[in-house]
């Protein structure tokens, strides 16, 4: 694997790291994942932007049932990292 760093806007991190945080921001009121970001056909991982609190809806690891309003409410959805962006992957809810 490439080093690789996007410099000060999303440095490097270690697979070690995947989708740990860190405080991030003004004061630190912001939080940033450690993602994959697809380079040259490699998953190089990188921190991505810093997102708002106020943002970060789920945190990776997380779980919950998909609820009453879907067509498999007792089904079991993640929360992952999209894009460095916390979010539960709900697509088993509908298929």
């Amino acid at each position: 694997m490439t080093e690789f760093s996007w410099g000060p806007c999303m440095p490097s991190c270690t697979l070690a790291e995947y989708e740990d945080s860190q405080a991030c921001g003004h004061d630190d009121v912001g939080v940033r994942y450690c993602d994959e970001l697809p380079i040259g056909g490699e998953e190089e991982h990188v921190w991505h932007p810093c997102l708002e609190a106020v943002c970060v809806h789920c945190e990776p690891g997380e779980t919950r049932l998909c609820g009453p309003n879907t067509p498999y409410p007792d089904t079991i959805i993640p929360c992952g990292l999209s894009g460095g962006v916390p979010i539960w992957h709900d697509s088993d809810c509908y298929t």
